[in-house]
């Protein structure tokens, strides 16, 4: 049963972004919707995002970054970060904190415990560390 439909849907994804190198700053907004009915995906079935970006002028190899995100079917996340540069390499280090409807049985099957229903459903929070290469 849970291999049934195991396969990727279509996803629909719309975005903008502007960035300022006069003052480090960029911004960003994206909207995504799955289509189709495949489910192996991560994340929300639909949401919409926005974020911002702020290099500091003083320690110009530091960013602070937050963003706010939301399902549009009542679920949301917070999230703030830093980024460190590090020449081609770029530490990363962010925490989100989730909250979700609350209700695991939500979405197209609800006699199933799909991953994208759970998470969906989910709160709490996480922190991730990463580490970007940027160029070879």
């Amino acid at each position: 049963d849970f291999s049934e439909n195991a396969h990727f849907p279509r996803i629909v994804r719309a975005g903008v972004g502007v960035r300022s190198r006069a003052t480090g700053t960029a911004l960003g907004a994206t909207y995504s919707a799955v289509r189709g009915d495949g489910d192996l995906h991560a994340g929300w079935p639909r949401y919409a995002a926005v974020g911002v970006e702020q290099r500091l002028p003083i320690l110009r190899f530091l960013t602070v970054r937050g963003g706010y995100a939301t399902s549009l079917e009542g679920a949301a996340a917070v999230t703030g970060g830093i980024g460190i540069g590090l020449g081609s390499l770029n530490l990363t280090a962010a925490a989100i904190l989730s909250t979700g409807h609350g209700d695991e049985n939500a979405g197209p099957e609800p006699d199933r415990q799909r991953f994208a229903n759970q998470l969906e459903a989910g709160s709490g929070f996480a922190v991730y560390v990463g580490l970007d290469i940027l160029r070879f």
